[in-house]
């Protein structure tokens, strides 16, 4: 019989999960740094801010985050607006290279210059990670992902400037040659393939977001560290969705991937985004009712009787009604 394993000593440290009682605890979310003065420029399409200007380091809720980044491909600029007022920017330098924060702010004749991240970059990142997402899911169900998507994963060398390329090629691992050339899709690759070529990509998006791990001295604790960027903390949460993608769905509404936290829907039934929500079952509840009464009418119009119509359209006997009373409610009155 073997012994039980004690960590007192750690307890008494607080090393030990209370709720697990065993050692290893999770890692706490770093902070993101949202300036004060971010504002739309409507005519060049971008998003303008002031360094040095203040503003405030938050911790975010990685869900919200995650889940409405994902959506701004499809959204107008006002929203990517309060995203960006909500949770931080990707700081783009001039070449395009996220993450670039701002430690030494340029200056001209006293006056601070300001920067500015085009809407068109925003869009672009938002919309790859949601292709990401698609191919992820569509993988983790063992079939081979639409081609449409990987479409999405073209080449950086334009959305890149040459630093970045060089900053990458010191990484190792091809990411620089996959930032060049964009996944190169095949109608003959097998599953396995394009797992690898997924990985690829989910390589390509940690090297741009660099986030890393640091101890915070106030807490006196091990967090995630985004260095305040937002790219980071998409990169890494674009990592950790892929490789646990069970909880992955696409919103039979919107029709955008998103993270399903309540128990997973049946086979072949709608399921609905937190945005699309209530609102849309019940569209689609609403839809289903109108199509049986329409269909109840055509089927009484040719002369079938009421049970053979509730039998044909499956109307069970609720609490309110019969069968027989909710199909004639339907037709109305003869």
């Amino acid at each position: 019989m073997h012994s039980e394993v004690t960590h007192k000593p750690w307890e008494f440290a607080g090393f030990v999960d209370k709720k697990s009682g065993l050692l290893g605890k999770p890692v706490p979310t770093g902070e993101l740094f949202v300036p004060n003065s971010i504002r739309l420029d409507p005519a060049k399409r971008s998003l303008v801010w002031t360094p040095g200007a203040g503003g405030k380091s938050i911790r975010p809720n990685m869900t919200n985050l995650f889940d409405g980044f994902v959506r701004l491909g499809q959204e107008p600029p006002a929203a990517i607006l309060d995203y960006a007022r909500r949770w931080g920017l990707l700081y783009l330098d001039a070449d395009g290279t996220p993450c670039v924060m701002p430690y030494r702010p340029q200056a001209t004749a006293g006056r601070t210059l300001p920067r500015s991240e085009p809407l068109d970059a925003w869009e672009y990142y938002s919309r790859r990670a949601s292709a990401v997402l698609s191919i992820a899911d569509a993988l983790q169900k063992q079939k081979r992902a639409s081609p449409s998507d990987w479409q999405v994963l073209g080449s950086l060398e334009k959305k890149l400037g040459e630093q970045a390329l060089r900053d990458l090629r010191h990484r190792g691992g091809a990411v620089d040659l996959y930032a060049l050339t964009g996944c190169l899709y095949s109608a003959k690759w097998d599953i396995e393939q394009e797992r690898r070529w997924l990985a690829m990509e989910v390589a390509l998006w940690l090297a741009l977001g660099r986030p890393g791990f640091s101890l915070n001295p106030r807490s006196w604790r091990l967090e995630v560290d985004y260095s305040g960027c937002l790219f980071a903390a998409i990169a890494l949460q674009l990592a950790l969705t892929v490789t646990d993608a069970r909880n992955l769905f696409t919103c039979s509404g919107c029709g955008v991937p998103y993270v399903r936290e309540k128990k997973a829907p049946k086979s072949g039934q709608a399921n609905y985004c937190e945005k699309c929500g209530p609102n849309a079952s019940l569209r689609e509840a609403n839809n289903r009712v109108r199509e049986r009464i329409a269909e109840a009418r055509r089927l009484r119009a040719e002369g079938i009787g009421l049970r053979e119509i509730a039998q044909q359209l499956n109307v069970r006997t609720s609490k309110r009604s019969t069968a027989l009373e909710t199909v004639q409610r339907w037709i109305g009155k003869e």
